[in-house]
């Protein structure tokens, strides 16, 4: 079995998680990010009880900023777990 290394497992994983929430703040900066998740809500058969707050840039980069610091711990600390 091949061993990981935390550091790289750490930044993939946090750049996934980082990208991932700046694609939703430019959705929601956008403004098209209520209709996707009531499509999202359809397709499960739900409505969607959410509604959208005024866009922040500063709200969106502590938003990304912080997903991206949680995605590098989860990537370095599974890394650790599986070696």
């Amino acid at each position: 079995m091949n061993k990981l290394h935390p550091h790289k497992i750490g930044l993939a994983l946090g750049s996934f998680f980082g990208l991932t929430h700046l694609c939703w703040a430019l959705l929601v900066s956008s403004g098209k990010a209520a209709s996707a998740l009531s499509f999202i809500y359809g397709l499960h058969f739900l409505s969607n009880p959410f509604t959208m707050l005024a866009f922040s840039w500063k709200g969106a980069l502590i938003l990304v900023v912080i997903t991206s610091i949680i995605g590098y711990v989860v990537g370095t600390v599974f890394a650790y777990i599986w070696n």
